[in-house]
Order: structure tokens, then C-alpha cells, then sequence
């Protein structure tokens, strides 16, 4: 099997990502753990637009909606959804992200690819930080950047990373590893194997079934901010419904669990988080429909 994606100009798809996130939270100042979780859902479409010159593909991607809520017990501390435009509110009321989520829903960024289906580079997601981040308070400025970045657009793509170059038989594999750098917080680095186990038709598709499994660690952060890491450990599986013939997933889960040492303002934290991120194609039009 070919799994070197087979884009179509003028192919659009809508994918919807889910994250769910459960976490503990133990400061040294707090006798009794916190019980914190967050559920975030972002809707967005990839637009192959052109040919790029030498190969690979110019791609619009576009956050078409954004909901987001997290608890803290049972109380809501954090709440949003695009569709209501309601605002963020929180347990005091309004909130201070209500116009960062505004600023991202309708924001466009530009995945360009190489000619073997990688991403090369994002355009226009520096800008959008910028914008954000101007004005709001460093702490929220910090988590904003850590929320959203390039590297975070690659993986919404929803294109499986470092796809085999030659065709490849069921229980090949091939290792992965990515980089996430969540700015002076520090960086989180996701190192797996993959192993491509063979085709299964799902939702009237002939998907290729890519398997993972891996180890998560971290690089400390630089520090100076309101949050950094000090270390991370944890592991990662998952499963991926990738179709060549489209080039992305009808869909996806990975799960994660994670244990991190931070400073928070000053105090030391101890985290445990589970987290489930699921991606699913809503639709798609144009030539590849």
C-alpha cells in the first residue's frame, strides 16, 4: 500500500477534533488535589487550494467553531461556544479569554506541503498570536500561546506525520517524533512507533489502520514567565483511519496520560492528566467527494 497522501486542488473537508481532559492538580500550598477538567471542541475545514511549484500542495485551513469548558469540581469555571456567541464567562463572571476565542474562530492559516505529503511550514499562525496576545495580561498571553501554535496546526491537520516514502505491507513500522514547543513553559516532546496494520473499511472507506504507541517527556522551560515545566512523563496510543486517496482520516483517537512537575506563579505543582483527543471528518466536497 501507497500511504503518500493524493490530494485533489479543489478538494474541502471539515474535520471536528474533541479534547477531553481530566486532571489533578496538587499545589504545595494546598493540603486537598484539584479536580480539573476540560472538554474543548474545534470545528475547521482544509481547502486544497494549488499546486505548489516543484510539488506538494497549498492548504487553507479555517476554525469555523470553538466550545470549551472546564470544571473544577463540579463548578464551571471556564465556558464558551462560538455558535451562541455568548462569551466566555466563568465562576466571577466575564472572562478574559472571551476575546481570544472570538479572535481564533474565522482565523485562516496556510499548511504548504512537500511533494512526499509533509507539512513544510504553517503561515499565519505568528500573526494570529500576535494579535491575541496584545494587550491581555502576560499569564493569559502565555496560555494563549500554549493553547495554539504551528505545531498544533500540524496535528488538527489530521495528516498522519512521516509517512513511509516506499509502499509498504501490513506490520511495517516506522518511528515519529514531534516536538511541541509551548513557548517559555518549555517543550514537550512525543516520541512513537507507528505500524501500519493492514485495510478495514469504515464509514463506506478503504482505510489504511495505523497504529500507535510511544513515550512523552518534556524539555524544562525557560522560565520567567507565570508557568513552566520542571518535567513531564507519560505514554500514548492510539489508532488512525487515514485514506490515501484523500489524504487525511475519517477519523482518529489518541490517548495520553501525563505526569508533570510545574512552577505555577511561583509554587511548585504536581499534575496527572488524562486526556483523549478524537478527530472525525464531517464532510467533504470538491473533486476528491
Amino acid at each position: 500500500m501507497d500511504l503518500k497522501p493524493q490530494w485533489k486542488v479543489g478538494q474541502r473537508v471539515v474535520q471536528q477534533t474533541k479534547t477531553t481532559q481530566t486532571q489533578k492538580i496538587a499545589l504545595a500550598a494546598t493540603a486537598v488535589p484539584m479536580q480539573q477538567k476540560t472538554e474543548q471542541v474545534q470545528d475547521y475545514t482544509l481547502v486544497v487550494e494549488r499546486e505548489r511549484p516543484g510539488g506538494g500542495y497549498e492548504i487553507t485551513m479555517t476554525i469555523l467553531g470553538l466550545r470549551m469548558e472546564t470544571k473544577m469540581g463540579e463548578q464551571s469555571i471556564l465556558k464558551y461556544d462560538s455558535k451562541t456567541d455568548a462569551g466566555a464567562t466563568g465562576a466571577t463572571g466575564a472572562n478574559p479569554f472571551a476575546d481570544v476565542f472570538k479572535k481564533m474562530v474565522g482565523a485562516k492559516f496556510k499548511l504548504l506541503t512537500r511533494p512526499d505529503g509533509e507539512i513544510e511550514k504553517v503561515e499565519g499562525v505568528q500573526q494570529l498570536l500576535e494579535s491575541i496576545a496584545t494587550g491581555m495580561p502576560e499569564m493569559v498571553a502565555g496560555m494563549v500561546k500554549s493553547m495554539f501554535n504551528e505545531d498544533m496546526a500540524k496535528q488538527m491537520s489530521g495528516f498522519p506525520p512521516d509517512l513511509p516514502k516506499e509502499p509498504v505491507s501490513a506490520g511495517h513500522e516506522w518511528p515519529v517524533k514531534t516536538e511541541m514547543s509551548l513557548g517559555p513553559m518549555g517543550t514537550i516532546v512525543i516520541n512513537v512507533k507507528y505500524k501500519y496494520t493492514g485495510m478495514e473499511r469504515r464509514r463506506d472507506y478503504p482505510c489504511a489502520v495505523l497504529d500507535h504507541k510511544g513515550f512523552i517527556s518534556g524539555k524544562e522551560g525557560a522560565g520567567g514567565g507565570q508557568l513552566s515545566f520542571t518535567s513531564i512523563s507519560g505514554t500514548t496510543t492510539g489508532r488512525t483511519y487515514y485514506v490515501p486517496s484523500i489524504g487525511t482520516a475519517v477519523e482518529s483517537f489518541s490517548d495520553q496520560k501525563m505526569k508533570m512537575a510545574m512552577k505555577v506563579m511561583g509554587q511548585d505543582a504536581n499534575i496527572e492528566m488524562d486526556q483523549r483527543v478524537t478527530t472525525r471528518m464531517i464532510e467533504i466536497t470538491g473533486q476528491a467527494q
